[in-house]
């Protein structure tokens, strides 16, 4: 309601406010018209100024002739040429604006004054043609008076000295003033032409005022009606809608009452002292209440209902808890009060009203939440636990699969070097596959373990992209030729000189595609590896191609799937663990790609990807680092494992270096100090003190100096280890099974070869 009237005193200052507008507007219309007016009044005495001075100046001229003595002669030239001056400027005036200087009386004596009016014409140059036509007949004025003077000053000299000379003269001067009439009759015919102008135009303006203020007057006459009629519709809508507003508010706070005590949540509105009115599902809880003032009879604030624990909310003696509950909003209040035995758990906000001194509590039962975070904190503990122990798990199997591992796979290299059958030489092939095989098993694992954790990081670096992938694809000419397949390479003409990527992780992914295509190949069937290049978008495509058993569709969509193969069959026939191809495709996924498959059942599979990668201008060399196989030095072994130790041995012994042996951290910390060793060969997991810790220790004795190279040998191979050991001080690090060439590489950067 209180809205309507001020909408309804809105549109009545609107109405007053147009009709101001309209008064304003009308009052400027007659000022502009009585600007016109005055316009045209002084446009007119200009006109008549002029028609004045053509008049004066035509007397004048032929005054000029009835009186030929020189003193009046001169006086009359005087007066000619000033009033040409006036009707030049008169003119100029009326085409283009000025100052137009009006004579009047100021009383009986004669006495006048001139007043000067500004004049600025609405269009410039109205009466340009009779501007140049005045003009050029006053010229030939001019050039007439000049005649007419001569012709005066012939008739004074022949007024003493000969009669017929003088009627000569006076005849020639009749002439030439007969000449001269039509001139001046133009020049007034000019002159009235512009005055007839300026009447016509001040008639028309006249008419025009006249129409112009009986339209003002009907519309302003029209405008005030409508506004009026327009003023009383919308009263009576507007009285309208008021009653119908007054009825709708009825209506919409039944509406509420309903709405809010249909809620579960409890609300209570209080002045801050006591309860005011309560709804939702206040009685709902509290329904051993049968009204309010029941209720705040027992408890006249809902806080005494609040049971104390801390972390909760509660009827503090130290300060009012709804000021505390309001002034800190930003956090999560929870209250708990208990019914029938069972304690339940409330959030609570509090709001002040805007207009009102009061504060709106709302209550929302969360107790099934915090039942359910609880168990899922229990569970969320749970999967923590699950997650450290299958990392424990994972580590511990890699470390106890590993370090058997480098016996086997380094004793079998030493072996194979002897001088056996052929039958004992195959068992060796076959035993070192296999170890590989499991090395490889391991490798996967740990692998996949790292990129589902997050830890996996990509290492680009800038390499030649044809060496490189013909030293991969060479890998398998071997393998391919044991089982008479047909094995090809091709790369793209446009494959640049140098790239910049992470060549090691597409190394094994290719490595894995051609690995599975030979597996999964018959003999004879062909195998295709092809390397394409894209110049304009620099993207590097890479596919292997089979002939071999195929998939179906169901098998494309499962097969980058971990722990997946096309079916159990194949696990028993072929082997592996299903981890290559899911690990392949996480890795071009972070290179940036993804991988693809397009195969047809019993006809082969193309499993392809295509990579964004950097092209590096310029060429480059392949420098092969120079690897010797005898090193000078005197080294510590220390390892507890013996079998270890006999392998390193071993193969220390072919490197050509001395060494001594220490079984634990603590012998080496001794023995370090006891001699003066090139170098350190460092295990971790060993009994009394461990690897990391003797390093430590060891650095602390030389004063924190790292001259002495210590390297990490060991089977701890999971996400992290090798930063671990850095941090504590070793200069790098190698994995068991023990990797020759990555032994030479190690020695080669601390020793001095032979």
């Amino acid at each position: 309601t209180k809205k309507n009237l001020s909408l309804l005193f809105l549109i009545f200052m609107l109405g007053l406010a147009s009709e101001i507008l309209i008064a304003a507007y009308s009052k400027k219309l007659s000022s502009n018209l009585e600007e016109q007016s005055f316009h045209l009044t002084v446009k007119n005495k200009i006109s008549q100024g002029i028609l004045q001075n053509i008049y004066l100046l035509e007397s004048t001229f032929f005054h000029l002739s009835a009186f030929p003595n020189l003193h009046t002669k001169n006086k009359l030239f005087n007066e000619i040429q000033k009033t040409q001056s006036n009707i030049i400027s008169l003119l100029q005036t009326l085409n283009q604006g000025g100052v137009f200087q009006e004579r009047y009386d100021l009383n009986d004596m004669g006495q006048n004054s001139i007043l000067s009016i500004p004049y600025q014409p609405i269009d410039k140059n109205e009466f340009a043609f009779e501007n140049a036509d005045i003009v050029s007949k006053i010229k030939s004025i001019n050039t007439a008076l000049i005649k007419v003077s001569a012709k005066i000053d012939k008739m004074n000299n022949a007024l003493s000295t000969d009669v017929f000379d003088l009627q000569t003269a006076i005849t020639d001067l009749k002439l030439e003033l007969k000449f001269i009439a039509p001139t001046f009759q133009r020049l007034k015919e000019n002159a009235n032409n512009i005055i007839y102008k300026n009447n016509l135009l001040y008639q028309r303006f006249i008419s025009k005022t006249e129409r112009s203020k009986q339209t003002y007057f009907w519309i302003q006459l029209i405008l005030t009606i409508t506004i009026a009629l327009i003023l009383l519709w919308l009263f009576r809508r507007l009285s309208t809608n008021i009653e119908l507003a007054a009825e709708e508010v009825e209506k919409t706070k039944d509406y509420l009452n309903d709405v809010l005590d249909s809620q579960k949540n409890i609300t209570v509105i209080s002045d801050g002292k006591q309860i005011l009115d309560v709804s939702g599902g206040f009685f709902d809880y509290f329904d051993t209440y049968a009204n309010l003032n029941l209720f705040k009879i027992k408890h006249p604030c809902v806080c005494d209902k609040f049971i104390k624990e801390e972390g909760y909310l509660y009827k503090f003696e130290d300060k009012n808890w709804l000021d505390y509950l309001m002034t800190n909003s930003e956090r999560t209040h929870k209250v708990k009060m208990a019914k029938n035995g069972k304690i339940n758990i409330f959030q609570i906000t509090a709001h002040k009203s805007k207009k009102y001194q009061r504060r709106i509590i709302t209550l929302y039962d969360i107790t099934e939440n915090e039942q359910m975070y609880a168990q899922l904190a229990i569970e969320k503990d749970k999967a923590i636990s699950a997650t450290q122990a299958k990392g424990e798990f994972l580590a511990n199997m890699s470390h106890e699969i590993r370090t058997p591992l480098n016996a086997i796979l380094g004793f079998i290299p030493l072996l194979q070097e002897k001088k056996f059958d052929a039958e004992t030489h195959k068992y060796l092939a076959t035993i070192d596959n296999s170890g590989h095989s499991l090395l490889g098993i391991i490798n996967d694992i740990l692998d996949f373990s790292k990129i589902e954790s997050g830890k996996f990081e990509l290492d680009p670096i800038k390499f030649d992209p044809k060496h490189e992938f013909c030293i991969v694809s060479d890998l398998f000419r071997a393998k391919a030729s044991q089982k008479n397949i047909v094995y090809s390479v091709s790369f793209d003409e446009n494959l640049p000189a140098i790239i910049y990527t992470d060549i090691l992780r597409i190394k094994q992914v290719i490595s894995n595609l051609l690995s599975n295509a030979i597996k999964f190949s018959e003999a004879y069937q062909p195998i295709n590896l092809n390397i394409e290049f894209d110049k304009p978008s620099s993207v590097l495509t890479i596919s292997v191609s089979d002939k071999g058993i195929g998939l179906t569709p169901q098998q494309q969509v499962s097969i980058f799937d971990a722990f997946s193969q096309a079916e159990s069959s194949t696990t028993r026939k072929y082997g592996g663990t299903g981890l290559g191809l899911s690990i392949s495709a996480k890795l071009v996924d972070m290179l940036g790609g993804e991988l693809k498959v397009k195969s047809k059942i019993g006809e082969g599979s193309c499993f392809y990807f295509k990579i964004p990668v950097e092209v590096i201008a310029g060429k480059t060399e392949i420098k092969k680092k120079q690897v010797f196989t005898k090193f000078k030095g005197h080294l510590l072994l220390v390892e507890d494992n013996k079998t270890n130790q006999m392998l390193m041995a071993a193969i220390l012994k072919r490197q050509g270096t001395t060494f001594d042996v220490a079984n634990d951290g603590i012998e080496a910390i001794e023995m370090v100090q006891q001699l003066d060793y090139d170098l350190v060969l460092m295990d971790e997991n060993m009994p009394n003190l461990n690897g990391i810790e003797a390093t430590k220790q060891i650095r602390e004795l030389n004063f924190g100096q790292t001259k002495l190279p210590i390297i990490a040998l060991t089977a701890n191979a999971m996400t992290g280890d090798r930063e671990r050991f850095i941090a504590a001080g070793m200069n790098d690090y190698l994995t068991k099974p023990v990797n020759i060439n990555e032994l030479q590489r190690v020695f080669s950067d601390f020793l001095d070869p032979v």
